[in-house]
């Protein structure tokens, strides 16, 4: 009686293992396990967006899509969105994008690009992150009108980044079926950033270039420089009038001095012939 149920309990496993057995060769015959391929990230539009609105209400600061935009202020906040489809057979997971910028016009390539700094950061860098009216790892919605949709289905993930960092939330894109999402950077164009040049901006995987950028490359010129003000000095006294002074006495010169775009230095000196500048300096003034 026990030889038999030896067998018995011996047949089960056989035959539980065969069904293991099976069930494993269907699955992976099935398909179900693909985890051979990569996703392909691919930014397919950008738009300039103005920082007069939240991620829904927002105005473009583009008449179109893909189009430069010129005449940036210093120290003025700004917004950019861009459209990311997965063109890849294998899904996009927690993918954290970056904003980067550079004066490389070359979206594809790695050299002098560099991530926009973190607000806690900002020193003397020409971009820094700014707290935008973007809510910070908040979702993005498909705006109408705003960006060409890319083949496939929008994801509403985590695509706003403003306040403290450049970087998204983690965001899943799906390849099958397609997915496209919408991301949108907050940032302020800094006092640092030189005038009348031209700076370019593009989305990345953590620091990696995207499979493509469809020939885009995100460009931002700043504003030329004001005409230059001169400074206005006015002597309040010594006026002209009855100005005498004991010999080893003291006397006040009185003076206002201004400049509306500059820091201006003025050197104060006597001179014993009236005629012309004699290098006698009395004191600088900052």
């Amino acid at each position: 009686m026990l030889n038999k149920n030896k067998i018995i309990l011996l047949n089960l496993f056989r035959t539980g293992l065969i069904f293991f057995v099976a069930c494993y060769l269907f699955i992976a015959d099935t398909g179900l396990v693909l985890a051979t391929g990569e996703a392909a990230y691919t930014m397919t539009h950008f738009r300039w967006r103005n920082d007069d609105g939240n991620e829904a209400a927002a105005t473009w600061g583009t008449a179109a899509e893909d189009g430069a935009t010129s005449s940036v202020g210093l120290s003025k906040n700004i917004r950019i969105r861009f459209n990311v489809d997965n063109t890849g057979n294998y899904i996009s997971r927690n993918a954290n994008y970056w904003l980067e910028w550079s004066t490389n016009s070359d979206c594809t390539s790695n050299t002098n690009w560099g991530i926009v700094t973190a607000s806690a950061s900002c020193t003397t860098e020409a971009f820094c992150v700014a707290d935008t009216q973007l809510t910070d790892d908040g979702a993005t919605t498909n705006v109408t009108p705003g960006i060409t949709d890319a083949t496939g289905t929008f994801v509403g993930e985590l695509g706003q980044a403003d306040a403290f960092d450049a970087i998204t939330a983690n965001i899943d894109v799906d390849d099958d079926p397609d997915q496209f999402v919408e991301i949108e950077f907050g940032f302020q164009v800094t006092s640092n950033a030189a005038y009348s040049t031209t700076y370019y901006f593009k989305p990345t995987v953590a620091g990696t270039e995207f499979n493509a950028y469809s020939g885009l490359c995100a460009s931002l010129t700043t504003v030329a420089a004001p005409a230059n003000s001169p400074p206005t000095l006015t002597v309040n006294e010594p006026d002209g009038a009855s100005d005498t002074i004991a010999e080893g006495a003291n006397f006040t010169v009185d003076y206002d001095l201004d400049d509306t775009d500059h820091v201006v230095t003025a050197n104060f000196a006597y001179d014993t012939d009236a005629s012309g500048y004699s290098n006698n300096l009395l004191l600088v003034e900052i």
